[in-house]
C-alpha cells in the first residue's frame, strides 16, 4: 500500500509537469486525493476491496481528502508551511 501511494504521487507529479506546472504548484483535487487513489486502486486489484461497499470508498475519499486540506491549512496559519496547499 506504501508504495502504491507513492507511485500515485509520482503519476501525478508526471500529469503535473506535462500540463506545465512546476514543483510545488498545486493541482486541485489531485494533490489531495493522488495516492488515496492508487492505494484504493492496488485494494481493489488484489481483492481487498469489496466492489459493493462503494460508497463506503468514496466515504473515506471524501474524509482523506478534507483532512488533507484542513491539515494543511492549519499548518499554514500556525507559519509550518509557506503554502496552505
Amino acid at each position: 500500500a506504501s508504495i502504491a501511494g507513492l507511485l500515485g504521487d509520482i503519476i501525478e507529479s508526471f500529469f503535473k509537469r506535462r500540463l506545465g506546472l512546476k514543483r510545488g504548484d498545486p493541482l486541485p483535487i489531485m494533490d489531495q486525493l493522488d495516492f488515496a487513489l492508487s492505494t484504493t486502486l492496488f485494494y481493489y486489484i488484489i481483492g481487498a476491496i469489496d466492489i459493493n461497499k462503494t460508497s463506503l470508498v468514496i466515504l473515506a475519499l471524501i474524509i482523506i481528502a478534507l483532512t488533507h486540506i484542513i491539515s494543511n491549512t492549519i499548518a499554514y496559519i500556525l507559519g509550518l508551511k509557506k503554502h496552505p496547499w
